[in-house]
């Protein structure tokens, strides 16, 4: 029930002053959905964006735009209630990717300045809540969760080393050879990974470029579910490990990476200070959409942004005080669809976990916010599913699935860094390795890869980069389909996408990597050549080029062999093994080096290497 003393404040309703001088279409405002109602849930609002409205360091609200925002502070005075800016950064960052927004999508932009948790007693809460959905100056209220999860691993999960990571592969894998094949290794491409913790020191990472956000102290002392550094460790195992002799190769190794942390250490600030006598720590803060929209802002078209982050619920004033995770996008909250609408309107791709809360997005939801969600519109965000290993790729059971879910990987047994169930070596953290990684939370690792593959090859074949729609319908429309249960999306197929594309040379030559070896060992490798559009009469050859360069004493090492009556649309697999020998060198990257062409003139129409190390 509305308190009488609104009343008189409702009845001198002000009028909003429309901004002048902005370009684009006018935004769709989100409709106002049901509030949500929670005992532990905050209260969030965003303004309508016309009025601009801010709040100085003392707590007075003011209007950019000359708007009349008497009543709102009037309000908030009522209910000794205050605003504190929902993303907290620079005005001009903001600024910067609303405008991009604008001019790639011809849409004006959200006022992301404009969105504000409110600070208020929960005593009335749910009242200051009705009132501010009555003021013409906000464009919605909701009541959530102020935190999120990581979409945990699901044992069991997987582990590392080349040979074990069966996604490299062709079906049931992502066929991710053909991608390197094809210069699809990631560079040109940056990825930013959203969530709580890393490894930065991990042995599987030296040589890659990870950045961590500058400024900011990850938390890593908190979590009651696990640990938030072996998950992200895993993470960056699938997108960025290091190509070397030892451990894993990760599917864009050549990618930078930056990572945004979710949760910061400010010793003595934190939310959770009240229960620190419950073992809780007293510098905890969430700043979820920080870290989004600063990721967001850095980023240019067609790079990736990786929300490793599931909704939770009931995890308020203090996280992880009590409460289980919801399982599903956190784009149902409305604060962050419209942050992640803002990232992809300007052109930045975004892959979001379904979650592993086996949540039918299609229906109405745990507390009936799906309809209101659906209501929104598309965000423009790559929603991820998690499959099974096979290749009937049906949906694993914990995932959260429906028509709104884009694509799907693996969501079990997938090999990464991390955690320490394959080679826990000595207790050393820097030199452990999964082999039970899981989830949504690999999956969709799996697919910002895939990403990222395809768009360093499009950009290494002078081709437009892609955007966040054409990203999402090229993997919906080249993927592989599930054999039965809810629909989790499309398996990523980059053999599939990446010929779509075009730009593909006329003859193609994809080379399956082999391993380490000792001296007196083999070293074995599948090629597989393609006739895209070629000649049917070509030459083949492989050159093995040794540490400082130079060819081994037989050049080529392998032929050259001549294909002849090998017509477009054909192809052949074969296998070569190349002994080495005992005497050896023990130090340095020997590379093999295929090339189909003419061998005569030396001019090739398609080469792929990789290299091995002699141990």
């Amino acid at each position: 029930m509305m308190s009488k003393a609104v009343a008189p404040l409702l009845a001198a309703l002000c009028c909003v002053t429309p901004l002048l001088g902005q370009d684009g279409q006018p935004r769709r405002p989100l409709p106002q959905g049901p509030l949500a109602l929670s005992s532990a849930g905050r209260l969030y609002v965003k303004f309508v964006d016309d009025v601009r409205l801010r709040v100085d360091e003392g707590g007075a609200v003011r209007s950019e735009s000359e708007s009349d925002v008497r009543l709102v502070t009037q309000v908030m005075a009522l209910y000794s209630a205050t605003l504190i800016p929902w993303i907290q950064l620079p005005a001009v960052d903001l600024r910067g990717l609303e405008r991009r927004g604008e001019a790639l999508s011809g849409v004006r932009q959200p006022d992301l300045a404009g969105m504000y948790e409110v600070d208020v007693d929960v005593s009335v809460r749910d009242e200051l809540a009705e009132v501010l959905q009555t003021l013409p100056q906000v464009e919605f209220v909701t009541i959530q969760s102020g935190a999120v999860g990581l979409p945990e691993d699901i044992p069991p999960n997987t582990p590392c080393y080349l040979p074990r990571q069966g996604y490299l592969t062709s079906d049931p894998g992502m066929d991710v050879h053909f991608a390197w094949s094809h210069r699809g290794r990631g560079a040109g491409v940056k990825l930013s990974d959203v969530e709580g913790g890393w490894r930065f020191s991990h042995e599987d990472f030296m040589g890659a470029s990870i950045t961590p956000e500058p400024g900011v102290t990850i938390a890593m002392n908190y979590l009651s579910y696990g640990s938030a550094e072996d998950h992200g460790t895993s993470v960056l195992g699938i997108t960025s490990g290091v190509r070397n002799d030892f451990g894993i190769h990760g599917i864009a190794s050549d990618s930078v990476v930056e990572t945004f942390p979710v949760w910061e250490q400010r010793p003595g600030q934190g939310p959770c200070c009240p229960y620190a006598g419950q073992g809780l720590p007293c510098d905890f803060f969430v700043r979820t959409p920080t870290a989004i929209a600063n990721a967001a802002a850095g980023s240019q078209v067609g790079d990736v942004v990786l929300l490793e982050l599931q909704r939770a619920q009931n995890i308020d004033p203090c996280p992880f005080v009590s409460g289980p995770f919801l399982g599903d996008p956190i784009e149902v909250n409305p604060m962050m669809f419209t942050l992640i609408k803002a990232a992809t309107d300007a052109g930045v791709i975004v892959v979001e976990p379904a979650g592993n809360g086996a949540q039918n997005l299609d229906g109405n939801g745990p507390n009936n916010e799906y309809p209101a969600w659906r209501s929104l519109g598309d965000s423009g965000a790559i929603l991820v599913g998690a499959g099974d290993t096979t290749i009937c790729h049906n949906p694993m059971s914990f995932s959260s699935y429906g028509s709104r879910v884009d694509a799907q990987a693996w969501g079990d047994l997938v090999f990464s860094t991390g955690n320490g169930d394959v080679t826990p070596r000595l207790g050393d953290p820097d030199q452990e390795y999964t082999a039970l990684f899981g989830g949504t939370s690999s999956a969709s690792a799996m697919v910002a890869g895939a990403c990222l593959a395809i768009q360093s090859h499009a950009i290494q074949a002078s081709l437009p980069r892609l955007g966040p729609i054409a990203m999402r319908s090229l993997l919906s429309s080249t993927g592989r389909g599930q054999c039965s249960g809810n629909p989790i999306g499309s398996f990523v197929d980059l053999r599939a996408a990446i010929t779509a594309l075009g730009a593909l040379p006329p003859i193609s030559v994809v080379v399956r990597p082999g391993c380490s070896v000792s001296p007196g060992g083999t070293v074995s490798f599948m090629i597989q050549v393609i006739n895209n559009s070629g000649p049917s009469t070509f030459d083949g050859w492989v050159r093995l080029l040794k540490p400082n360069g130079n060819p081994s004493n037989q050049d080529p090492y392998l032929g050259p062999q001549t294909a002849t009556n090998f017509p477009p649309g054909s192809q052949v697999t074969r296998t070569v093994t190349i002994p080495i020998p005992v005497n050896a060198p023990l130090s340095g990257p020997y590379t093999v080096e295929v090339n189909v062409g003419t061998y005569a003139s030396q001019a090739i129409l398609h080469s792929s290497s990789f290299q091995f190390w002699i141990r």
